[in-house]
């Protein structure tokens, strides 16, 4: 199983989420489709054109919010991603 799938498995069936790095979870977003269209200071700005979603991720100590990634999970299982 490649790197992104264990990245994403781990993302939907909640395991660890006190561990995710930032880095992973820019990596599962581009790999599911979204695209980087912006940065507003520390927020990162997704888009995903097929769906019209768009998802704010922000670092806090190298790591995500814990409702980011709820928002983040919630969008990959409605749009089966």
């Amino acid at each position: 199983m490649s790197r992104k799938n264990k990245i994403k498995d781990r993302l939907l069936n909640r395991q660890g989420w006190h561990n995710f790095s930032f880095d992973d979870i820019e990596t599962l977003l581009r790999h599911v489709g979204f695209i980087h269209s912006r940065t507003n200071s520390s927020h990162r700005i997704y888009t995903h054109a097929g769906i019209g979603k768009i998802v704010t991720i922000q670092p806090v100590r190298g790591k995500c919010k814990p409702y980011q990634l709820a928002q983040i999970t919630d969008i990959i299982k409605e749009h089966k991603l």
